[in-house]
């Protein structure tokens, strides 16, 4: 295991990044237990049921529910193991069988380390996805469903037309190469999905390659997040920049990387990679947020890398970038290396403020 994996496992299982709740459309009645049977759910229109609090019956429960409830828009199973609640491959098989029925949920939220629901159970999400008309958020993040999930939910997505959101962050060595090329496959017809987290995978050069050459062809992808994914390093940020010269609907692309800052001989851009992205930014006119957090580009990009990134952003004004590494260091860095050229769209993550204006030359 690469000495990385460690560092983005503990951050994660602290739950770094946080998924994001229900939202604000679904607080009208939320719900923060199941109910005794005689009230059932028939008042909530969002389910959010705490780590630990839960129980393998009461999945069940609410999977069965889920057959004829027409008002629960929003379903929010967490936890963690040291806790013992946990959906298994059992209760994922129940909940898609609910899904089947089901034609009010919006978003099923099944994220973080407890819920194991394996292959078995992601197959059986996949197979009610491909009847299931409502769902438009299907989050797993943390479930180990490997590349044969994978390819069944990709399966599914081929005639999917209403979900939106996809997460399959933190599956960690799990989706590989494979995996990824099953997803580039659905890309290419789907116009639906917007969002796709893959957050934390091993997709490899070759899979890289293969999500690029479908973004290369899909009009439906906004958001693509590949943070902490072994991409193939500078190369498969090539890939990913050929397929941005092209383009024309991405908004947001993630390639940060939580623990390449704790070891600065890991770097997954490299002056080749920021150099490949800036081509690509002075041509593409769709992307507007491009996150670079914790890549070790100080370390790498080099004179050339900052002033190639700085020139690509006077031509492409619509962009703003993302780096964190050190308050403030890195912007004032690349605006020294660049010729004191200084932009407010290059901002620090952390902060999410541009940093403050450089000194003024010395005469």
């Amino acid at each position: 295991m690469s000495t990385m994996w460690p560092i983005v496992l503990l951050q994660a299982a602290l739950g770094f990044p946080e998924t994001p709740p229900c939202g604000s459309e679904h607080t009208s009645v939320r719900c923060f237990r199941v109910l005794e049977p005689s009230h059932a759910l028939s008042n909530c229109t969002a389910l959010e049921i705490n780590p630990g609090v839960y129980s393998s019956e009461e999945v069940r429960q609410v999977a069965a529910e889920l057959t004829w409830n027409t008002r629960l828009t929003c379903l929010r199973l967490l936890g963690y193991k040291f806790q013992g609640a946990a959906v298994q491959p059992a209760g994922a098989r129940a909940l898609a069988k609910g899904l089947k029925k089901n034609a009010a949920l919006k978003v099923l939220d099944l994220s973080t380390f407890a819920n194991s629901i394996g292959v078995e159970g992601g197959t059986a999400l996949a197979k009610a996805l491909e009847v299931n008309t409502a769902l438009t958020t299907l989050r797993l993040r943390g479930n180990q469903i490997g590349d044969d999930g994978v390819q069944a939910l990709s399966d599914a997505l081929m005639n999917n037309t209403v979900l939106t959101t996809l997460d399959l962050s933190y599956m960690f060595t799990t989706i590989s190469t494979i995996g990824a090329r099953a997803l580039a496959e659905a890309l290419k017809t789907n116009r639906a999905l917007a969002i796709l987290d893959l957050t934390a995978n091993r997709i490899g050069v070759e899979g890289t390659r293969a999500l690029a050459q479908a973004l290369k062809v899909n009009t439906g992808l906004r958001s693509l997040h590949l943070s902490s994914d072994m991409i193939g390093g500078a190369e498969g940020v090539r890939l990913l920049s050929d397929a941005l010269k092209s383009n024309s609907v991405l908004t947001s692309l993630s390639l940060t990387c939580y623990a390449c800052s704790q070891y600065p001989n890991t770097v997954t851009l490299g002056a080749d990679g920021l150099r490949a992205l800036s081509d690509a930014i002075k041509v593409n006119s769709a992307l507007r947020t491009l996150d670079l957090s914790d890549n070790g580009c100080m370390y790498a990009m080099g004179d050339e890398g900052a002033r190639a990134l700085g020139e690509a952003l006077k031509v492409n004004q619509g962009l703003t970038v993302r780096m964190n590494e050190g308050p403030y260091f890195a912007l004032n860095l690349l605006e020294y290396r660049a010729g004191r050229w200084r932009s407010s769209r290059i901002v620090d993550s952390h902060s999410a403020r541009p940093p403050p204006p450089p000194p003024p030359p010395q005469s």
